[in-house]
Protein backbone atom coordinates (compact mmCIF):
# COMPACT_ATOMS: atom_id res chain seq x y z
CA UNK A 1 0.00 0.00 0.00
CA UNK A 2 1.75 3.12 -0.80
CA UNK A 3 0.25 5.52 2.27
CA UNK A 4 0.89 8.74 0.49
CA UNK A 5 -1.64 7.65 -1.05
CA UNK A 6 -3.86 7.74 1.61
CA UNK A 7 -3.42 10.38 3.57
CA UNK A 8 -4.08 13.92 2.96
CA UNK A 9 -1.65 16.80 3.10
CA UNK A 10 -2.84 19.35 5.93
CA UNK A 11 -5.49 19.12 8.31
CA UNK A 12 -8.20 22.04 8.49
CA UNK A 13 -11.12 22.08 11.13
CA UNK A 14 -13.17 24.09 13.47
CA UNK A 15 -16.10 24.32 14.92
CA UNK A 16 -19.85 25.43 14.09
CA UNK A 17 -22.67 27.09 16.38
CA UNK A 18 -26.09 26.11 14.72
CA UNK A 19 -29.64 27.27 14.87
CA UNK A 20 -32.82 27.24 13.81
CA UNK A 21 -32.40 28.71 10.53
CA UNK A 22 -30.02 26.86 7.51
CA UNK A 23 -26.38 27.99 7.30
CA UNK A 24 -23.07 26.89 5.58
CA UNK A 25 -21.18 24.22 8.05
CA UNK A 26 -18.24 27.06 7.05
CA UNK A 27 -18.34 30.25 5.03
CA UNK A 28 -14.27 29.47 3.90
CA UNK A 29 -13.71 28.02 0.58
CA UNK A 30 -11.59 24.88 1.85
CA UNK A 31 -10.77 22.34 -0.28
CA UNK A 32 -11.00 19.18 1.21
CA UNK A 33 -8.96 15.91 -0.57
CA UNK A 34 -11.14 13.01 0.24
CA UNK A 35 -14.11 15.27 2.26
CA UNK A 36 -15.09 16.43 5.56
CA UNK A 37 -15.65 14.37 8.43
CA UNK A 38 -18.58 16.16 11.39
CA UNK A 39 -19.40 15.35 15.07
CA UNK A 40 -22.13 16.15 17.17
CA UNK A 41 -21.01 16.40 20.77
CA UNK A 42 -23.21 14.33 23.11
CA UNK A 43 -23.09 13.68 26.51
CA UNK A 44 -19.59 13.02 26.49
CA UNK A 45 -19.05 16.80 26.74
CA UNK A 46 -20.12 18.01 29.44
CA UNK A 47 -22.16 21.49 29.72
CA UNK A 48 -21.29 21.19 25.85
CA UNK A 49 -23.33 18.50 24.33
CA UNK A 50 -25.70 19.24 22.10
CA UNK A 51 -29.75 18.20 23.37
CA UNK A 52 -30.60 18.18 19.12
CA UNK A 53 -30.02 16.51 16.15
CA UNK A 54 -27.79 18.48 13.64
CA UNK A 55 -29.15 18.22 10.25
CA UNK A 56 -26.46 18.14 7.36
CA UNK A 57 -27.67 18.77 3.53
CA UNK A 58 -28.09 21.59 0.82
CA UNK A 59 -28.93 25.47 1.39
CA UNK A 60 -33.13 24.47 1.46
CA UNK A 61 -33.38 21.69 3.99
CA UNK A 62 -34.98 21.71 6.31
CA UNK A 63 -34.51 20.28 10.49
CA UNK A 64 -36.96 16.80 10.07
CA UNK A 65 -37.12 14.03 7.48
CA UNK A 66 -40.09 15.17 4.96
CA UNK A 67 -39.30 15.96 1.76
CA UNK A 68 -37.09 19.16 2.26
CA UNK A 69 -35.61 17.24 5.26
CA UNK A 70 -31.24 16.80 5.52
CA UNK A 71 -29.26 14.08 7.44
CA UNK A 72 -29.73 14.05 11.16
CA UNK A 73 -26.36 13.39 13.23
CA UNK A 74 -27.43 12.93 16.88
CA UNK A 75 -25.97 13.77 19.62
CA UNK A 76 -22.40 11.86 20.04
CA UNK A 77 -22.16 11.27 16.47
CA UNK A 78 -20.42 11.05 13.49
CA UNK A 79 -21.16 11.74 9.78
CA UNK A 80 -18.50 11.63 6.52
CA UNK A 81 -19.17 13.81 3.27
CA UNK A 82 -17.36 13.17 0.06
CA UNK A 83 -17.47 16.74 -1.21
CA UNK A 84 -14.59 18.32 -2.13
CA UNK A 85 -15.91 22.05 -1.13
CA UNK A 86 -16.77 22.74 2.82
CA UNK A 87 -18.69 26.07 1.78
CA UNK A 88 -21.04 23.39 -0.19
CA UNK A 89 -22.60 22.07 3.20
CA UNK A 90 -25.10 23.41 4.81
CA UNK A 91 -26.58 22.55 8.60
CA UNK A 92 -30.00 23.27 11.06
CA UNK A 93 -30.92 22.08 14.02
CA UNK A 94 -34.57 22.27 15.45
CA UNK A 95 -32.75 24.14 18.79
CA UNK A 96 -30.62 27.27 19.16
CA UNK A 97 -26.79 26.69 20.12
CA UNK A 98 -25.84 23.67 18.97
CA UNK A 99 -22.40 22.38 17.76
CA UNK A 100 -21.20 20.88 15.24
CA UNK A 101 -16.80 20.06 14.54
CA UNK A 102 -15.81 19.32 11.50
CA UNK A 103 -12.45 18.38 10.01
CA UNK A 104 -11.47 18.44 6.78
CA UNK A 105 -9.92 15.32 5.42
Amino acid sequence: MDINKETVRELKHGWTTVGTLAAQLSPLELNAYKGVLMTCPGSAYPGEGNDAPVWVGGPLMTADDGPTGGFPIVPGSSMFVPVERIDLLYVISTMENQKIGWMLL
